[in-house]
C-alpha cells in the first residue's frame, strides 16, 4: 500500500507529495526549492540543522529521540509568528506557480483524446506528424 504524504517546507512555503510503501515515525529531507533540512514528524514540517541531525543520530534510546523532537518543535513554535512571514510578491509568485501546475496537469479528456488520434492513424509517423 503507497501512502502519500503532503509536505510543506516551513522556509519557502513549496508544497510536494511523499509517495511511502512504509510507515514512518519521522523523515528527514531536503526541500527541492530551497534546499533546507527538514524533519517531518506527526504531519508537521520544522527547520533542522546539522547539530541535531547529529543529535539524533547518536541517541541510543527512543526517550533520547523524543526528548531532542520535542526540543525542535518548541524551537519551531518559539520562532516569531511560526514560519516566515511571506511578502505580497512571494504569496504572487506561489499563486502563479500553483496556477502553473493545475494548468499544466494532464486531465482524462487529454488522454482519451490521445487515445482517439492513436487509434484514427495508421502508423507512428503520421501519428507523430499530427503533434
Amino acid at each position: 500500500m503507497v501512502k502519500a504524504i503532503t509536505v510543506e517546507c516551513p522556509c519557502c512555503h513549496d508544497v510536494w507529495e511523499l509517495f511511502l510503501t512504509s510507515n514512518a515515525f519521522l523523515i528527514i529531507l531536503n526541500c527541492p526549492k530551497c534546499y533546507k533540512t527538514l524533519l517531518y514528524h506527526h504531519h508537521k514540517c520544522s527547520l533542522i540543522d546539522q547539530h541535531q541531525i547529529k543529535q539524533l543520530q547518536s541517541a541510543d534510546e527512543e526517550s533520547a529521540i523524543r526528548n531532542i523532537l520535542k526540543g525542535i518543535i518548541k524551537k519551531e513554535a518559539a520562532r516569531p509568528g511560526g514560519a516566515p512571514v511571506r511578502s505580497e510578491y512571494q504569496t504572487a509568485v506561489l499563486e502563479m506557480e500553483k496556477m502553473r501546475m493545475v494548468e499544466s496537469r494532464i486531465t482524462r479528456d487529454d488522454v482519451t483524446n490521445l487515445r482517439i488520434q492513436l487509434e484514427l492513424c495508421k502508423d507512428v509517423k503520421t501519428f507523430i506528424d499530427s503533434l
